[in-house]
């Protein structure tokens, strides 16, 4: 016995250095891969998430991010409630302001931690360092998870995340040794990734998984308080904070449904050939005779089919598999969400595959006699995937390089092209802001916020008439709209029209909207017509 403990003593520190050169090659890497990232510029939805999110800036205004939506401080309504998201960019703000190398390397050190918190809980729940660590490393460099890091508002994905497989690994450990610590921690982890992003609300899904795969018998008590706080979430979501819900879907189940195949289709692709990777793949709608849609059938057929058949014999693949269908199915649109899929939507369920394809890193080089063939076939994919994070940092660098590329892989975007226009006018470039706004229009002919910044785009360059027909056409498309008036008020006031300036100027305020002087001519707000 005194043997036995003596080896035990003598284990735990190699153990224990194992686990610490695995956490220095993680954060080695995660920064060598995402160090180029640290000067890129905000971009898309870090406008009003960040940069003119007025609630991130006071401390006081911590009250109405627990309360309100997520967009609320910079004036819109996105239908997400995320306040441990808005409270990291007020940390942010406050140790450094709008300086944007802050944000992003607190993304990369979010990306960092939850690679590592895979690597625990694959090593609690398989046993093997090597298998965990290979499986933590494929997961760290994949270029597709470049949209949830170097992507500031992407920040709500790695930070579930990292809530999510910490909450896992404590109840993981509570199973082996039944202390209270593990438990509350899990608990606590729990809450605070349903603060960060909805999808957490599978959770207590995933312990029953746990269960059923690994055959270990569980009991009620534990299971119980975990669903009860989804239930309570979902209570919160419906009642207190049911303003904040994204608006109710315009299509139905059976519209939608042969996107959630292609959409899976198109995920696993991107998992295991990483190319043309973007932003903004739409709401797009699709049929099941598409080739897409019907490759994506077999592929779920084949998932389901490869669960059923490995349900005695690999534990490892049948929760992997689970792991990414479990993850992935709030994302694919079976209940209503923005877009038919989104690339930083496989952040979690990527894990399962990552586990699956470690395996067999891992058992190839058990058994192969040639050992060299199989760490230089893995080191050459991590060296690939660690090039290709590089060079799609680059996609997030500046708006201008952000959104042409976007375009590229979605002409048809009204959206992109009035957010180009903005960023031209943003940077003075007043002429190709109105190409923008103009190609906007054509795509979308009812874009009032296009009409309006076009407008401005006008004024900038002191063309009061093109300005004031691009106002009227904006009231056409909304004749509510108050800004609208307001800005044909202020058109009217520069080419000395005081008559109908102040017709405009009381329309406007008649619709709420607020001047700071009772001369429609010196009013300019400071949001315009929003981003960027």
């Amino acid at each position: 016995m005194e043997q036995t403990a003596q080896s035990e003593k003598k284990r735990i520190p190699h153990v224990q250095s194992r686990h610490f050169l695995a956490f220095a090659c993680i954060v080695i890497i995660g920064f060598s891969i995402y160090g180029n990232s640290l000067h890129n510029y905000f971009v898309w939805d870090d406008y009003f998430l960040v940069r003119n999110n007025d609630h991130i800036k006071d401390w006081s205004f911590l009250g109405k991010v627990f309360t309100e939506d997520v967009g609320t401080g910079s004036g819109k309504k996105i239908g997400f409630w995320r306040p441990l998201q808005t409270c990291t960019y007020m940390l942010n703000y406050a140790f450094s302001g709008l300086e944007v190398q802050s944000y992003h390397l607190f993304n990369i050190s979010l990306h960092i931690l939850a690679a590592y918190a895979f690597y625990w809980c694959a090593l609690l729940l398989f046993g093997s360092t090597l298998l965990s660590f290979i499986a933590s490393i494929l997961f760290l460099v994949h270029p597709v998870h470049t949209e949830a890091v170097t992507y500031i508002a992407g920040r709500s994905d790695p930070l579930a995340a990292f809530f999510i497989l910490l909450s896992f690994v404590a109840y993981l450990k509570y199973t082996q040794r039944a202390r209270r610590l593990d438990y509350v921690l899990m608990l606590f982890s729990f809450i605070f990734a349903l603060l960060s992003r909805e999808i957490s609300i599978i959770f207590p899904l995933l312990l029953l998984w746990y269960h059923y795969v690994f055959k270990i018998k569980y009991r009620l008590k534990p299971l119980i308080l975990p669903f009860l706080i989804s239930f309570g979430y979902v209570v919160l979501r419906y009642t207190i904070l049911k303003p904040f819900l994204p608006d109710p879907a315009t299509s139905t189940l059976i519209e939608r449904l042969p996107g959630a195949f292609v959409a899976l289709t198109n995920y696993l692709r991107l998992l295991f050939v990483p190319s043309d990777l973007h932003m903004e793949y739409g709401n797009m709608f699709f049929t099941l005779r598409q080739a897409k849609a019907l490759l994506g059938i077999f592929l779920f057929g084949a998932i389901l089919h490869t669960i059923y058949h490995k349900r005695n014999s690999s534990k490892l693949i049948v929760f992997s598999l689970g792991w990414f269908l479990l993850w992935l199915l709030p994302s694919l649109n079976l209940f209503p969400v923005n877009a038919y899929m989104a690339e930083h939507w496989l952040y979690l369920p990527s894990m399962g595959i990552f586990i699956i394809i470690a395996d067999i890193f891992y058992k190839a080089y058990a058994i192969v006699r040639s050992r060299a063939v199989i760490v230089i076939s893995l080191l050459v994919l991590v060296v690939l995937h660690s090039l290709l994070t590089l060079q799609q940092n680059e996609y997030w660098s500046h708006p201008i390089v952000f959104y042409k590329r976007t375009i590229h892989y979605n002409p048809h975007s009204a959206r992109l092209y009035g957010n180009l226009g903005s960023t031209y006018r943003e940077l003075g470039k007043f002429e190709d802001a109105v190409i923008a706004y103009e190609k906007a229009l054509e795509i979308n002919p009812s874009f009032t916020g296009a009409y309006i910044n076009l407008g401005i785009a006008y004024e900038n360059m002191g063309n009061y008439g093109q300005a004031i027909k691009a106002y009227e056409k904006a009231l056409v498309s909304h004749p509510d709209n108050a800004l609208a008036y307001a800005k044909l008020a202020n058109a009217y006031y520069a080419v000395g029209d005081l008559l109908i300036a102040t017709s405009y100027y009381e329309k406007a305020a008649a619709l709420g909207y607020l001047f700071n002087s009772p001369l429609p001519g010196s009013q300019r707000k400071r949001s315009e017509a929003g981003q960027p």
